[in-house]
């Protein structure tokens, strides 16, 4: 895709996205244009570089470790796991970044600790000593002895656990707030890190009715505000939505091996 092409579906992209001109046929314009991007892209990638692709980060770059933060490509990177009675599917009548989010929904369960989750697959390349965050936007319409549960999980080169930290939510809001896991550190012979959304039941016969979105990953103490590839001054590392993410906050990243349009 022509560099000039790919920047002007990415500009027109951006403001059929603004809040102040959102429409219905806005909406439809973008995914169109996403499918586009993509295929786009990824023929681009294919094609003409021959060479591993890789980012010189500096000080001046965030990253967002998470591979399809708002759900807008599918559901593949995130795998499902069910013990309750109940479902996980995108939803596109409920969103609070781009044009997807994930909702998780339990309509029974047999006692407490029954699931409905989604879990990302795991981040590799953590050392002892690191400091994580995670955050999620959620929108939990509703809850019956249930709760939401982010979590955090250290893993060794193995898959075995070597720590878990969950941040719960028992509050029900038909508005976007954020749910943070935040200043983890990785423990000895940490190795990976996993993330998982969990609608959990706390007893016989819960529901739960969740939306989640914005997943950010950050190696931090704290979580910044969420953002991905399509936010301004950042870029997707590769594939758009099916890959991490950078926020160049200060104009001075080095790029090599990208094929990158930037606002």
């Amino acid at each position: 895709m022509p560099h000039n092409l790919a920047h002007l579906l990415y500009e027109l992209r951006r403001k059929a996205g603004h809040s102040d001109f959102q429409t219905e046929e806005s909406i439809t314009v973008i995914r169109q244009i996403n499918a586009i991007m993509e295929l786009g892209f990824n023929i681009v990638i294919q094609t003409q570089l021959r060479g591993p692709t890789y980012f010189v980060e500096d000080n001046g770059v965030l990253r967002n470790f998470c591979i399809n933060p708002s759900f807008e490509h599918d559901l593949n990177s995130w795998t499902e796991s069910i013990t309750a009675t109940g479902s996980s599917s995108q939803d596109n009548a409920q969103f609070n970044q781009g044009l997807e989010s994930l909702l998780l929904t339990m309509t029974d369960s047999a006692g407490s600790g029954e699931v409905v989750q989604r879990q990302l697959a795991s981040i590799t390349g953590l050392s002892s000593g690191e400091i994580w965050s995670v955050g999620v936007d959620v929108r939990i319409e509703e809850l019956t002895s249930a709760k939401m549960v982010l979590r955090l999980e250290f893993l060794d080169s193995s898959d075995v656990v070597q720590a878990t930290h969950n941040v719960e939510s028992t509050s029900i809001s038909t508005s976007w707030v954020q749910l943070n896991n935040e200043n983890r550190t990785a423990p000895a012979t940490t190795a990976k890190i996993r993330i998982t959304l969990i609608a959990e039941s706390t007893a016989i016969n819960a529901t739960a009715t969740i939306n989640c979105d914005g997943v950010i990953v950050e190696k931090a103490s704290a979580r910044s505000a969420y953002f991905d590839g399509d936010s301004q001054d950042c870029f997707w590392e590769v594939n758009i939505h099916n890959g991490e993410s950078f926020n160049d906050v200060d104009g001075t990243a080095a790029i090599a091996g990208h094929f990158v349009v930037s606002a």
